[in-house]
């Protein structure tokens, strides 16, 4: 038995680049199951790495409050992202969409509801992008694959679950995506104190997510997943 001393600032990050390097993301975040993802992504969104909008959450009283989301994606785990204290609106049309986007820190996609909804992917990054915002969707019931996607048709934000497919421990969930915005999600989790705080995933399950037989397992079934 060898005992070994690390800081979790520096846990999490190794294990971000990990994780991120196997499933070919630009950057990964180890959360507390997907709906911790939701949370932190959507914080992350709101604040934007600002630590007087970290402290104020879930007051939020500047301009960009809402999340809009392609009419047909509201879910019953969607309450992840409005206990940060952003509002939760859908749209139908482009012109819906484009009228809401101006007071939006966030545009979220339901990836199972996405290929019969009113506004795709696609259409929701091509709206976004001019105002600076993120898409990010929610695949926390699926396949992780690689190469992602959801990230390869845009998406800066993508959820999985820890403990379905990738069958890591159950309550750790993956936010994978842009650099930028991961960044922004990891200032509103633990170890820091923001409002995610709570929202802990214990350093055993971190290196559980991303031990060498877990990972080599996950490359394994990636291939696998991959080839069909």
């Amino acid at each position: 038995f060898r005992r070994v001393l690390f800081r979790s600032p520096e846990l999490f990050d190794a294990a971000g680049r990990r994780i991120a390097e196997l499933v070919g993301a630009p950057a990964a975040l180890v959360t507390s199951g997907g709906s911790g993802a939701l949370f932190v992504g959507a914080a992350g969104a709101a604040t934007l790495g600002d630590p007087e909008r970290i402290a104020k959450l879930p007051r939020i009283d500047w301009p960009r409050r809402f999340i809009v989301t392609p009419r047909g994606s509201r879910f019953s785990y969607d309450h992840a992202m409005r206990t940060t204290g952003l509002e939760i609106v859908e749209a139908g049309t482009r012109a819906e969409m484009e009228a809401a986007l101006p007071t939006a820190a966030m545009v979220h996609v339901l990836g199972t509801a996405d290929p019969t909804a009113p506004l795709r992917l696609e259409d929701c990054v091509e709206l976004a992008r001019p105002h600076g915002i993120p898409v990010m969707v929610d695949a926390a019931s699926e396949f992780l694959r690689r190469p992602d996607p959801y990230l390869a048709r845009g998406a800066a934000m993508v959820v999985y679950s820890g403990g379905k497919y990738l069958r890591g421990p159950q309550s750790t969930g993956l936010l994978l995506g842009d650099r930028r915005w991961i960044a922004a999600a990891s200032l509103n989790a633990s170890p820091h104190t923001g409002m995610g705080r709570h929202l802990k995933v214990s350093k055993e399950e971190i290196a559980g997510l991303s031990s060498e037989e877990h990972t080599s397992e996950l490359q394994s079934r990636l291939h696998l997943v991959c080839r069909l």
